[in-house]
């Protein structure tokens, strides 16, 4: 199945409603909320592509994950980005098998386990 079945406005708008509700304070953290929003657009895009192989996605997945780990955030931080994540999954997703979600969560575990934090 196709990433174009995760209706990425809706799932960014989840994944940022959710973020701000359990942290309210990593909202202060983002300069462009709307920047922000097009990062996550884009590396949802690049996650439906990873099973390719392409090396220029995973390089970009990395590094925006090492940037995220550089920002601070911790164990805590990733276990409820990763709630957010699976959230906005669940609704940008809703026509997407349970297998296509799960791979989206297995990449997001992978992302995890590259930046030193442990798979929640």
């Amino acid at each position: 199945m196709s990433i174009a079945q995760i209706d990425h406005v809706l799932a960014t708008d989840k994944f940022y409603e959710i973020l701000f509700e359990i942290m309210p304070e990593t909202q202060a953290m983002f300069e462009s909320t709307e920047a922000q929003k097009q990062m996550f657009s884009s590396a949802l895009m690049s996650i439906g592509h990873w099973e390719f192989g392409d090396a220029q996605l995973l390089f970009y997945l990395e590094t925006l994950g090492k940037k995220h780990k550089d920002l601070g955030l911790t164990t805590e931080h990733m276990q409820m980005g990763k709630r957010a994540f699976v959230e906005a999954i669940e609704v940008g997703g809703k026509d997407l098998s349970e297998d296509r979600k799960q791979y989206f969560i297995n990449v997001f575990n992978e992302l995890e386990r590259m930046m030193g934090f442990g798979v929640s």
